[in-house]
């Protein structure tokens, strides 16, 4: 049973190592990212809607790695609540001794020399039990201060995680209005200059201009010959 046990573990441990190397190198090489920079943005949504979700898990084991080490400082102050408890209890065992000798000593029941001694080795106990009394108070204060800070910083995680949101880009329609307004321009751009140009008026120079002559006018069409010395001088 325990061979059927260390094998699955290692098989285990294996997929595991080849996963995390296979990310490495990927992470790496760059390859993936080269590949995925050459897809066509509607399949591109998919992929990045699956990195936001990636995102997403490794701020929420982000968060439970803040909580798991507040709840290991939790329980160190229990543990030094508990060593403070046994320390109050040694010290209040102490303080019962000594008040039994004095009384002991003030009735006579003890030699001198002898409860003088035994209240000094009563007296090094208490002296010992109030160094590790202060000792524990220290580390118990120094936990609070962490389990504050560690607090907060959970606090400012679960804000981060609970404000992610993915919205997947959606184009913006195209109205009527755009498509009118898109025809009355195609249309201004493809009617003819020339059509224009033509109802305007040619305007000749002065020297270029000649007034109508009314014989000249009157017998178009006929033939005109000019005999030699008719033409006035």
């Amino acid at each position: 049973m325990k061979k059927i046990l260390l094998v699955a573990c290692i098989f285990a441990l294996s997929l595991f190592g080849c996963r995390s190397m296979s990310t490495m190198t990927r992470n790496i090489t760059g390859s993936d990212d080269a590949l995925v920079a050459q897809l066509p943005e509607e399949q591109l949504a998919s992929v990045e809607e699956a990195r936001f979700h990636l995102n997403v898990a490794n701020e929420d084991v982000t968060l439970a790695d803040l909580r798991q080490r507040l709840a290991d400082y939790h329980a160190d102050i229990a543990t030094l609540e508990l060593a403070l408890a046994k320390n109050t209890q040694e010290r209040m065992d102490i303080e019962l001794d000594i008040a039994q000798e004095k009384a002991l000593s003030e009735a006579g029941l003890r030699e001198p020399g002898e409860s003088v001694k035994t209240l000094a080795s009563y007296n090094e106990e208490h002296i010992s039990n109030e160094s590790k009394r202060y000792d524990i108070e220290a580390k118990i204060k120094k936990v609070q201060l962490r389990i504050e800070d560690l607090t907060s910083r959970i606090h400012t995680q679960e804000q981060r995680v609970s404000s992610m949101s993915y919205s997947s880009p959606v184009s913006a329609p195209i109205s009527s209005e755009t498509v009118s307004e898109a025809a009355s321009q195609d249309s201004k751009q493809t009617s003819s200059p020339t059509a224009t140009s033509t109802k305007k008026d040619i305007q000749l120079p002065d020297y270029l201009k000649v007034e109508d002559d009314p014989e000249t006018t009157n017998g178009a069409g006929e033939d005109y010959s000019v005999e030699e010395g008719n033409l006035s001088k």
